[in-house]
């Protein structure tokens, strides 16, 4: 193979290349020379070419570290056939001192079993860790165990950014709903920045993008352009190599070195003033920016310019928006702070003050780099993480969770919390308490008024006191929104999931909601219901756990409303420990932590990765929805132990597996559900339908839910089986999108509009328990002082229950009959997606004729 070798360094010489070959040949001769002295087979050593006689021609990649690829160590012989020019050497005489150091380690034992055996043994570098390699670069000094980090942590970018931009697209042409993209473009960010945690803990000091840049181009990206290439070779059967088609990788495009130089344009330019204007210069070039401009008939350079431009405005408005709450308060209220030491961080003191929805970690990161003095070098600041909110998509779901116009009666956010406000008042009137429901209203208020002010439109359209106006204002006054659509689809799913706590937070103190599914359960069961109310039924599924934490009643209705009931822990320990936990914060969502609640907890998938900050292996089996994809890995993924009263294998007793088995599963129908693609689900009423949520996918039955670990050691994970990346993003689609817009849709049910539904219901009941003089209404609201009607409309209708009053009950059927309404009126979209949320592909042998199926 190293004939081979030469032949293809012949057709394409370089000087540098022949001149390490020169030195890579002496040091191959070196390392045979000391396997002969150490009592090694020169042999055995030169089998390792002659493993891949009778292989299939393959595509050979031009890369310098192709040989050190970190996810082919079991192929390692196949992949030294089809290496480039100047990574043959390379790898050769990586084998070469790998083989002499395990050779090393382990001779004694070698030598005994030797003689012993006449078998033919593995070669010892198969052995061999790939993290345990020691190659120095010669005159450019760099070690290997950093080139591996920096190409494993390189790879893994181009890979999710591919991942990224399909997602965006799908968003653009195929109608996928942003929240998704923007959730999984979240999880994505989340893996880069464990990953480059877990590499560069190693290499303090060296984390950065320009250093990571320099190392993979040595300094000079120009001439990385045509360092990396994908080159076809046909190989006869004499060995002759022959050259059939080459392409060079785009290196600046797929490592954002273009993005690089944007941002830290912006930077510097920022820097030189901070007053949030351009400098002069760069003004008349952001002033060419058009949206207008064809990019289509662009050239590449011309793309690439256009797309320059609009990042830098796009960047300035950013974080002119950012920092105005901390400006404004300079300039118009007198005060100093130093833009260079205020904390930027959504943690800081002004986190609460949100100017931007979604991306507000993101634009405090860039905030902070362009408050820097002018003398600040940045260079070393920047992180790859920063380079994955660069993308751009519509704001339609913005528009349409927020229904600024209300073009769709009772779907959105702005307007149902304008009635919410209006009923929670009626009610607190009635029961002679104005203050009743205060403490929400200014809650209510405070995040309607945000979100019709900072989501999806911003007054920044309109201009801001002391702030330059926006860039792109000879455009579109909006542009912030309308032309960095990213910001909308994070901004939605933050939207989304405020939506949630907001809700869940108010029905952990008013009993209307979950009595209202009590009760709807009862006239079902008891027939005075002849089917269920579709909305109500879609509650009771997807929050059953929250409104029947000891399962659905067929009977005893009134004693299990009261069991749950008593669960209420208002002790002043619990208080005293929720006022711990909220103390010193204004930020909303610690405000209104789930954990805080009694009894709804339970998350919506969105909810769950924004809690876990987005990392999957962080989310609690305590929070994990079931059935879900994420469950189903995380159940594989248990480890299996002896149960000590039978002496039978199960799975060890994770909190997962104690719920699972609450809902009716046995130890060896879970050991069964681990070893197979079969998804579990719950026993309860409508698991069928529930079931139908998961896509049986024998792929699954050989993966694991990923660890953290050593993001570099791929040929472990691959040993393992364990899903990361790419793939392991392709199985969380899934959830995200039945949790988004899909058969399990939380995310996006507009809970403000089902609690105004419920207390209209019930508002409806009492007029109608009023006309028909029903004794229990006399009882509660004539008999009764106005002080201890409090809890008026509860007692009443729990009386009902508890007594089976039939002329009560039937009211109650009558109203909720005659008030039906469907699941898809209580969502934010036009409608629900009921297929699974695989993206299509193409038949693996769908190739058009006369292309090739590598390029």
């Amino acid at each position: 193979m190293y004939a081979v070798f030469q032949q293809m360094t012949d057709a394409n010489p370089d000087p540098e290349i022949e001149r390490k070959n020169v030195t890579h040949k002496h040091f191959i001769d070196a390392l045979s020379d000391a396997l002969v002295a150490l009592g090694g087979d020169p042999q055995s050593a030169s089998n390792f070419s002659s493993v891949e006689e009778g292989a299939p021609d393959e595509a050979i990649f031009q890369n310098k570290f192709a040989a050190l690829s970190l996810g082919q160590l079991k192929d390692d012989e196949d992949d030294g056939g089809s290496s480039e020019d100047d990574d043959h050497p390379t790898q050769t005489r990586t084998r070469k001192k790998k083989a002499g150091r395990g050779k090393k380690g382990k001779r004694s034992r070698r030598s005994k079993k030797k003689p012993a055996s006449g078998s033919t043994e593995k070669p010892a570098i198969a052995e061999v860790p790939v993290e345990s390699y020691r190659i120095i670069e010669d005159k450019d000094g760099l070690i290997s165990d950093y080139l591996l980090a920096v190409y494993a942590v390189a790879g893994e970018w181009a890979d999710l950014r591919s991942f990224t931009q399909d997602l965006w697209r799908e968003v653009a042409y195929d109608g996928l709903n942003g929240a998704v993209a923007a959730a999984l473009n979240s999880i994505a960010v989340s893996m880069v920045k464990q990953t480059c945690i877990a590499v560069f803990a190693d290499f303090p000091g060296h984390e950065s993008y320009d250093t990571i840049m320099q190392t993979i181009t040595k300094g000079d990206r120009e001439k990385a352009q045509t360092q990396f290439s994908m080159r076809l070779y046909r190989v006869s059967d004499c060995g002759q190599a022959e050259k059939v088609q080459e392409r060079y990788i785009d290196v600046k495009e797929q490592l954002w070195v273009h993005a690089y130089d944007d941002l830290l344009t912006f930077v510097l330019d920022f820097q030189k003033n901070r007053t949030g204007k351009p400098t002069k210069a760069l003004q008349l070039q952001l002033n060419r920016w058009s949206p207008e401009f064809d990019l289509q008939r662009a050239t590449n350079e011309e793309r690439v310019s256009w797309r320059r431009l609009y990042t830098i405005s796009r960047l300035y408005d950013l974080v002119n928006v950012f920092s105005s709450v901390v400006v404004q308060q300079n300039n118009l209220e007198g005060e100093h702070h130093v833009y260079e030491d205020v904390d930027w961080s959504t943690t800081g003191p002004w986190g609460h003050r949100r100017r931007i929805f979604g991306l507000e970690e993101f634009a405090g990161d860039i905030t902070a780099l362009a408050m820097q003095k002018s003398s600040t070098d940045v260079r070393r600041k920047i992180l790859p993480t920063m380079f994955f909110n660069y993308n751009a998509f519509p704001r339609r779901d913005v528009d349409r969770f927020l229904d600024r116009n209300h073009l769709r009666a009772g779907h959105g956010f702005i307007k149902a919390v304008n009635l919410l406000r209006l009923l929670l008042q009626k009610d607190a009137n009635a029961k002679q308490d104005p203050n009743h429901h205060a403490g929400y209203f200014g809650i209510f208020d405070e995040i309607k008024s945000d979100f019709a002010n900072w989501l999806g439109e911003s007054l920044y359209r309109n201009g801001l006191a002391t702030i330059p106006p926006s860039r792109f204002s000879r455009h579109n006054s909006n542009g912030l929104w309308e032309y960095s659509p990213l910001l909308c689809a994070a901004g939605l799913v933050e939207g989304l999931i405020i939506n949630q706590r907001m809700i869940m937070h108010l029905w952990d103190n008013i009993s209307e909601p979950a009595f209202g599914l009590h009760l709807h359960n009862m006239l079902v069961k008891k027939k005075y219901l002849k089917k269920e109310v579709g909305i109500l039924h879609l509650f009771q599924v997807l929050y059953q756990d929250s409104f029947f934490p000891g399962g659905v009643p067929t009977d005893d209705f009134h004693g299990a409303f009261l069991a749950r009931t008593e669960q209420f822990d208002n002790s002043p320990a619990r208080e005293r420990e929720r006022l711990k936990k909220i103390k010193g914060t204004k930020d909303i969502h610690r405000l209104m932590d789930l954990e805080l609640n009694n009894f709804f907890r339970e998350r919506s998938t969105l909810l769950a990765y924004y809690d876990a900050n987005w990392v999957p292996e962080q989310i609690p089996d305590s929070v994990i929805r079931m059935p879900s994809y994420l469950y189903v890995l995380r159940l594989r993924g248990t480890e299996r132990e002896i149960d000590p009263a039978t002496g039978e294998k199960r799975l060890k007793q994770t909190e997962l597996v104690k719920r699972a088995k609450a809902r009716g599963q046995t130890d060896a129908e879970l050991l069964d559900e681990a070893s197979d693609a079969t998804p579990i689900f719950a026993p309860s009423e409508g698991a069928e339908e529930a079931a139908k949520r998961l896509v049986t996918d024998t792929d699954l039955k050989e993966f694991k839910a990923r660890e953290m670990r050593n993001p570099y050691r791929v040929s472990e994970l691959k040993d393992r089986g364990q899903l990361q990346g790419r793939a392991l993003l392709e199985v969380l689609r899934l959830d995200i999108f039945a949790d988004v817009c899909g058969r399990d849709p939380m995310s996006s049910l507009n809970y403000v509009w089902f609690t105004c539904y419920l207390l209209i219901l019930f508002g409806k009941i009492e007029d109608q328990l009023r006309e028909a003089r029903n004794p229990l209404w006399v009882q509660m609201y004539q008999l009764t002082s106005p002080r201890f009607r409090h809890h008026s409309r509860l007692s009443m209708l729990m009386a009902a229950m508890a007594n089976d009053n039939k002329e009560a009950l039937e009211i109650c059927a009558k109203i909720f009959d005659t008030f039906r309404v469907g699941a898809k009126s209580c969502i934010f979209w036009e409608d629900l997606r009921m297929e699974d949320g695989l993206k299509p592909q193409r038949d693996k042998d769908d190739i058009p004729d006369g292309q090739c199926s590598v390029m």
